[in-house]
């Protein structure tokens, strides 16, 4: 949370990175999107390239990961659809596919995708390119290397298991609230407990 210990719902409301996953395979779309997840990004779905480019009317994405073997309109169509539209020449676009080499890779780039990302994904993979992008991604393994970092890197957003041995999340949430070099940057808490009390603890961390 934000360091201003204001207890109010809207001080803790964060802006995510938003990424749009068009996939017409089900479990793709699936295993992805809790990839994309796990990494603290907000995702959305579209699962087909007409989908795609209807969900862009109404909102559009910091990245979108697009699949190019697509019945209906595949990947290479629609980014030709997103390309000519004045608002999304320069929206990221990362080409999904099964099988990749360096000549797959220059025929995508020179259809105007900014790169590709091969299947089945993996997490460093997915941290790796989103690195590239500018959406520098930091990970701890604990509480104690979890407040270190903080400290250390600075970061502009935190998100923090709760469920964590030894400093758990909300011992880890009053600590960076409580000092001064990190007490205004914001935290998510991560957890899979969801009672009143709960939510509760989290506020007044």
């Amino acid at each position: 949370y934000s360091g201003n210990n204001e207890k109010t719902e809207s001080s803790h409301q964060i802006e995510k990175v938003r990424i749009l996953i068009v996939d017409d395979d089900a479990d793709a779309r699936f295993t992805i999107g809790e990839l994309v997840k796990s990494l603290g990004y907000e995702t959305t779905f579209a699962t087909n390239g007409y989908e795609c480019l209807e969900k862009l009317k109404t909102e559009v994405p910091d990245l979108i990961l697009l699949d190019i073997m697509m019945p209906k309109m595949d990947g290479f169509q629609t980014i030709k659809k997103i390309r000519e539209h004045k608002d999304y020449k320069k929206l990221n676009v990362f080409a999904l596919t099964a099988y990749a080499m360096l000549s797959d890779k220059e025929i995508i780039e020179k259809n105007g995708f900014d790169g590709l990302f091969t299947k089945p994904l993996n997490t460093s993979q997915i941290e790796r390119k989103l690195n590239r992008e500018g959406f520098k991604v930091i990970t701890a393994y604990d509480g104690i290397a979890g407040v270190k970092k903080a400290v250390d890197e600075g970061p502009d957003l935190i998100l923090l298991d709760v469920m964590m041995p030894g400093v758990d999340g909300l011992e880890a949430c009053r600590n960076i609230s409580e000092n001064p070099i990190t007490k205004n940057i914001p935290i998510i808490l991560v957890t899979a407990l969801n009672s009143s009390e709960d939510t509760q603890k989290g506020f007044d961390a």
